[in-house]
């Protein structure tokens, strides 16, 4: 993509207030439900840094912890996916 390309689609989503990383950390947890931390960072190259948006869940045992979609991370992504999809 070029600076153009990148520019547009970070302004596509700022009336709804999320960044493009944003996006796809809900989008992907939309699709996939409840994911291990480290399998999405590992696997989106993005960090988790909207506590609003998603919540952080015990694992299956206390080395692994689980993200999730908050109600306001699920509000967020059905604003932002009609803007995205246009």
């Amino acid at each position: 993509k070029n600076s153009g390309q990148i520019q547009a689609e970070i302004n596509t989503l700022r009336p709804v207030g999320v960044t493009t990383s944003q996006f796809t950390i809900l989008f992907v947890l939309a699709r996939m439900g409840r994911l291990p931390v480290g399998d999405l960072q590992r696997d989106r190259h993005v960090t988790v840094n909207s506590a609003t948006l998603i919540s952080i869940l015990p694992g299956d045992d206390c080395r692994h912890c689980l993200i999730a979609l908050t109600k306001a991370g699920e509000c967020k992504l059905s604003m932002a996916l009609p803007l995205w999809q246009a």
